[in-house]
């Protein structure tokens, strides 16, 4: 193992800073050995070349002596951790290129060095960057099936699968994120081709749909149970009016009816119309069987019996009507 105290240092302290105009191949390498990293915040680039090809990687951290420990150790990108193995790790040396104030800066800097010094592969072991169409560019099938089997093995573990749950609901908890979520979400449907593509889709083909939409009326109900036990009032009273607000569009109401009138009378619809006919034939006899429901209605039925609306509740129902005939008039023109 090289250690970094016998590199040759030509800089104590701070390398001097890259600025982008010389060739860095004409640059003198500043290295500074690490006695204790693990506390520092600042970022460096580093780079590993192997003295039998001549070949380099070049990385980024804030914590020299650990990463060189992690590459020699097996942990690197598949190239260079094949050619450790192939070549030996005495062969590699490790050196500090510059030292950076952050992460975004290292970063930076990573990229630049690596499109200089050109170790994209198969020129260096930086398979990240390596031209599209090599080898390197994508994992092979193999290795792809390997990652695929140890994930699907991972998530078999309840208690990983709760600790990710847990993670992704923190994180898409957070107003900036879901932000970004959104963003990118109405960036996507703004694309014609990726909505073309989601009707397209077995959504729309309705494999699937049935057992989907199940699970997320579980899942509201099982909301609605917690936020209930929790004592949380549930207040739709905003998901009504959006919803309602929504008809008033012209625009998107002509595009529901649209849809509507064209599924109507495809076999589909008809088959849907059936289906949802005899689904409801069956929760009502279901519920009838139901001595309990059965006395719950009788009193609902006297409470209401005798019941005479108020003048209020006449007039909004009857502009209510004389709206909707309006409606149908004006979409039969």
């Amino acid at each position: 193992m090289v250690a970094l105290s016998i590199i040759p240092e030509y800089y104590i302290g701070v390398p001097p800073a890259y600025d982008g105009t010389a060739p860095l191949t004409t640059l003198k390498v500043g290295v500074r050995a690490m006695a204790d990293e693990t506390v520092s915040q600042r970022h460096y680039v580093y780079k590993m070349t192997c003295s039998d090809t001549g070949k380099s990687y070049i990385g980024m951290t804030k914590n020299l002596k650990h990463r060189e420990m992690e590459h020699r150790g097996g942990n690197s990108p598949r190239k260079l951790r094949a050619a450790i193995e192939l070549y030996g790790e005495e062969t590699f040396v490790f050196e500090v290129i510059q030292e950076c104030d952050s992460r975004a800066e290292a970063r930076e800097l990573e990229k630049r060095y690596i499109a200089e010094l050109n170790t994209g592969w198969p020129n260096g072991y930086n398979i990240h960057w390596a031209p599209a169409g090599t080898a390197a560019a994508a994992a092979s099938p193999r290795s792809r099936a390997r990652r695929s089997a140890a994930q699907k093995r991972l998530w078999e573990d309840p208690a990983h699968r709760e600790i990710v749950s847990q993670r992704l609901k923190a994180w898409s908890a957070r107003p900036e994120n879901k932000a970004q979520l959104s963003e990118r979400a109405t960036a996507r449907w703004a694309d014609p081709s990726y909505r073309e593509k989601q009707v397209q889709s077995h959504w729309s083909k309705g494999e699937g749909r049935d057992e989907t939409l199940e699970t997320i009326r579980q899942l509201a109900l099982e909301r609605d149970a917690e936020r209930r036990a929790a004592g949380i009032t549930l207040d739709r009273t905003n998901a009504v009016a959006g919803i309602a607000a929504s008809w008033k569009d012209p625009e998107k109401r002509g595009k529901r009816i649209a849809a509507i009138k064209a599924a109507w009378d495809t076999p589909e619809g008809i088959a849907k119309r059936e289906q949802a006919a005899e689904s409801m034939r069956q929760e009502n006899a279901r519920r009838n069987a139901d001595p309990a429901y059965r006395e719950k209605m009788r009193k609902v039925a006297a409470k209401r019996r005798g019941h005479v609306p108020s003048a209020e509740t006449r007039a909004k129902m009857s502009a209510a009507a004389k709206a909707r005939r309006a409606r149908d008039r004006e979409e039969k023109q």
